[in-house]
């Protein structure tokens, strides 16, 4: 019977033991993988790709509140809309502006 008892009390702690050892099997798996160039590249493509999505997506459901929120933390995040003609000094986007290259803010 204690041993039974013994048993069902180490359950959970053999189990954040394997959970551990689970995760850094896959995390150096994960690096390994990682560490090919044309992998990483796809993989950040990949991210930058869903964080554009969701950006989009936050902007056309915002109201005008949030909305405003949300471009002066773009603005804050991302000088170079200024410089890029994106929007103007007060944030509101400019009509039919394109990017016009890879401009650092500093010039």
């Amino acid at each position: 019977m204690i041993e039974s008892i013994k048993a069902y009390l180490r359950v959970p702690f053999s189990m954040i033991v394997w959970v551990m050892e689970t995760y850094a099997a896959n995390r150096e798996r994960l690096a390994r993988f990682m560490a090919r160039p044309l992998v990483a590249r796809i993989f950040k493509g990949a991210v930058l790709i869903t964080f554009l999505a969701w950006l989009g997506i936050a902007f056309l459901i915002a109201d005008d509140e949030a909305g405003g929120r949300l471009e002066d933390a773009v603005r804050t995040y991302v000088p170079q809309a200024v410089d890029w003609g994106l929007m103007d000094e007060a944030g509101a986007p400019e009509d039919g502006a394109k990017p016009t290259g890879g401009t650092s803010g500093t010039e």
